[in-house]
């Protein structure tokens, strides 16, 4: 037997090794570090609590979004799906900061946003925009940041926590679920196959029995009859779509509490040499200060609200619009990318590579600044539009991440990610809040009847959302003016007699050669309710005399 003295040589020892010691090679690198993957647990009843309840939410939510219109219901399912959510994290949280509180409010003030009006893409972008916010304030609250910098790498945190962490763990919210922890703290199957089964063997018998019972009796057949197969379907599919969203916020939510944040991997890349970056950087510079050069007499007429010769007002504005984005897109890119690229001094960027993103920034603002100028002058001579509106907005954003971005070159401490969601999400709810269909059939009728305007574009109205148009439109009644030979009032009739029959109910029997409209009164369905809709379903029935052909309609 060895005598244990010698059972363990120094190199051995794990606490006087060292690589290169007695002649020992060094050790291997780390392996790299495997993904994280899905936890399988058994859920709790608290657990199972918020999945009932969940469900129900995601239901209501698919049925009130696609067949409930966006209204006082979507308002109210949107929020409480949020608060349910938080309600179920609160236990697991790891931190609390004021940019988690600001995502969760703006989350439930975002919402509201769905009582204004009907806003269309206004409210498909105000989704999107309510997902980032309750992505990020989970990402906030479950301290999942791998880079605590709010830089662009957080992108990867976001991404992953929006699609890794919900359809990652699909396969173990279906597991936690369907299992148990008994009192040995064994895991176990719910026995939830035979009351399963059981209702899958009901429903043949019942296909037999509901309509023989319907046959026999005609309180029963009346009282089923009311059910129409439009309704079925609709709470089929609502049952459908919300339990595939069930399972999608399920995944992600019952997972995080297990779910640790990835570990920030040690780059071997050293970065390119900043003679290198700056030469490329230099020569694109260049090209822009030509430009700038060539453009200051158009900057001049800009700010002040000239036209250069040759130019229409609509030409002039929107000359350059899409290029201007692009530009600005590239220019983004190009700082982002000569960030990561280049090779840092003290853990610095080098100050060249800072001062020509500075360059890039600045430009950038000159090009959206001047933009502005050109939309404020094609409003002022045309109306305004979706289409200006939104331009307007997108462009306010894009000066506010430029700004952001440059202060970050030289002061490291500002978080320019956390200012870009903070920015999008208010200027998009404040924009909703704002009822911009409202506005631009305000501003419209208004500059017409003011004659700020030479003449208003009833194309554009019929675009809008008919119930924000309703006032204005009731305004061009008593318009004797012909725009491209269309009476302005005629055309008036035709909008409101059209948003009219969306709202109450329409008949059509045969008269005289033609069909009769038969109207009806009817209550604003209260799921689509918001306060434009209800102003407008007011106006309509109030004044329905003066835009309808009561000669061929009757009113009951």
């Amino acid at each position: 037997m060895m005598d244990p003295k010698y059972e363990m040589m120094p190199e051995q020892d794990p606490a006087v090794f060292s690589p290169g010691r007695f002649g020992v090679p060094p050790a291997a690198e780390p392996e790299e570090q495997q993904p994280l993957r899905p936890v399988y647990r058994p859920a709790g009843t608290r657990d199972l609590v918020f999945a009932g309840i969940l469900a129900v939410l995601c239901i209501l939510a698919a049925d009130f979004y696609f067949w409930g219109g966006l209204g006082l219901a979507a308002t109210v399912v949107t929020a409480l799906i949020f608060l349910t959510g938080a309600s179920y994290l609160l236990k697991h949280r790891r931190k609390l900061t004021g940019y988690s509180v600001f995502c969760g409010l703006a989350y439930v003030i975002g919402a509201g946003a769905f009582l204004i009006s009907d806003g269309g893409f206004l409210h498909f972008l105000l989704i999107h925009v309510l997902l980032a916010l309750a992505t990020v304030a989970m990402m906030e609250v479950m301290d999942l940041r791998a880079d605590r910098d709010s830089s662009f790498r957080n992108v990867g945190d976001f991404f992953r926590t929006l699609f890794g962490l919900t359809f990652g763990n699909i396969g173990a919210a279906f597991y936690g679920i369907f299992h148990r922890e008994d009192e040995t703290g064994e895991t176990k199957s719910r026995k939830m196959g035979a009351p399963l089964l059981g209702f899958a063997c009901a429903i043949p018998v019942l296909l037999i029995v509901i309509p023989l019972l319907m046959s026999s009796d005609e309180a029963f057949d009346n009282m089923l009859g009311r059910i129409s197969g439009d309704t079925v379907g609709e709470l089929v599919l609502s049952t459908l779509l919300g339990l595939f969203a069930f399972l999608l916020i399920f995944s992600r939510l019952f997972a995080l509490p297990k779910t640790e944040k990835r570990e920030k991997a040690p780059s071997t890349f050293r970065g390119m040499a900043s003679v290198t970056l700056c030469v490329a950087l230099g020569m694109i510079s260049f090209v822009y200060v030509l430009y700038l050069v060539s453009q200051l007499a158009y900057f001049f007429d800009a700010f002040s609200g000239l036209l250069p010769k040759g130019f229409s007002v609509a030409e002039y504005a929107r000359r350059g619009f899409f290029e201007m984005c692009i530009v600005c897109a590239i220019n983004l890119a190009l700082i982002f990318l000569a960030a990561l690229l280049s090779r840092k001094e003290e853990g610095k960027t080098p100050l060249a590579i800072r001062l020509f993103s500075l360059f890039f920034c600045v430009f950038s603002l000159v090009l959206i600044s001047t933009a502005l100028s050109k939309m404020f002058l094609y409003i002022g001579s045309f109306g305004m539009t979706h289409k200006r509106i939104l331009t307007s907005v997108f462009m306010l954003f894009l000066a506010v991440m430029f700004l952001a971005v440059g202060l970050r070159l030289f002061v490291p401490r500002v978080p320019y990610m956390k200012i870009g969601l903070i920015t999008a999400s208010l200027l998009l709810i404040a924009t909703c809040y704002a009822n911009v269909d409202s506005m631009i059939a305000e501003y419209n009728v208004t500059a017409y009847q003011n004659h700020k305007l030479d003449s208003i574009d009833m194309d554009t109205l019929a675009e809008l959302d008919g119930d924000s148009a309703v006032p204005w439109l009731l305004e061009l009644l008593e318009d004797a003016d012909y725009l491209d030979g269309i009476s302005v009032r005629i055309e008036a009739k035709e909008q409101l007699r059209s948003i009219f029959e969306d709202h109450f109910v329409t008949e059509q029997e045969w008269i005289d050669h033609r069909y009769k409209k038969i109207y009806t009164y009817k209550a604003l369905d209260w799921r689509a309710y918001n306060i434009t809709a209800a102003r407008a379903h007011q106006l309509l029935w109030e004044n329905r005399t003066a835009f309808l052909d009561l000669s061929y309609m009757e009113i009951s």
